[in-house]
């Protein structure tokens, strides 16, 4: 049987995004050689949405937001906010909805009825999926023209988090990949968010 604490989860995910961040790094310097002013903190706070609303969909989708998955999300990104984000974009759209804060979220989401609750996250989801085309219409040029399978180590990695985040509740990691079990169902919906989000538009630039 394989439990790990809430803080262990934690830094098993952010060894995994520290080397994520370092792909994108990579793959931002060789960006630049046709555009100087490509950014480097530009892309990685467009993977951050990318991973924060897949984190937060998966933790919101039994029902309960837990503190520690609030302080697992908030720690594990450097450069983008998905609360900002939306209150920045869906905001001007809709006046209606509640300005977010990471310390506001729990009771919100929880003082919600379930129709509300999928508005928010559907409006989460789709901040993200906004700029993950401009994450993607750069990077996946330069894999298909490299032998390095730069989407495959980014999806293995982001898969790492994804099972370190669904642990920290005290899941047993050895369930991950068995659908059955809860910790196999949180894994199986973020890997399918992240394959919406990202991979799926990569493989299909790549592919032409």
């Amino acid at each position: 049987m394989a439990k790990i604490g809430a803080e262990q989860a934690f830094r098993i995910a952010n060894g995994a995004y520290e080397s994520a961040k370092g792909i994108i790094r990579e793959l931002s310097e060789l960006a630049q050689a046709s555009n100087p002013k490509f950014r480097f903190e530009v892309a990685l706070r467009q993977y951050d949405w990318i991973l924060q609303a897949t984190l937060l969909t998966v933790a919101v989708q039994d029902g309960t937001y837990h503190p520690m998955e609030n302080a697992f999300i908030r720690r594990i990104t450097d450069e983008g906010d998905i609360l900002k984000l939306f209150n920045d974009e869906m905001r001007t759209q809709d006046a209606r909805l509640p300005m977010l804060t990471w310390d506001n979220f729990k009771s919100l989401l929880e003082g919600f009825d379930e129709e509300t609750r999928k508005k928010l996250m559907d409006g989460i989801l789709l901040c993200a999926d906004r700029y993950s085309g401009d994450f993607v219409k750069w990077f996946a040029p330069i894999d298909a023209a490299d032998a390095r399978d730069y989407l495959a180590e980014l999806d293995r990695l982001t898969a790492k988090i994804l099972v370190s985040f669904s642990a920290t509740d005290g899941e047993d990691l050895d369930d991950a990949t068995d659908r059955s079990t809860n910790i196999g169902r949180e894994v199986g919906k973020g890997l399918e968010l992240h394959g919406l989000l990202l991979s799926q538009k990569w493989r299909k630039m790549m592919n032409g």
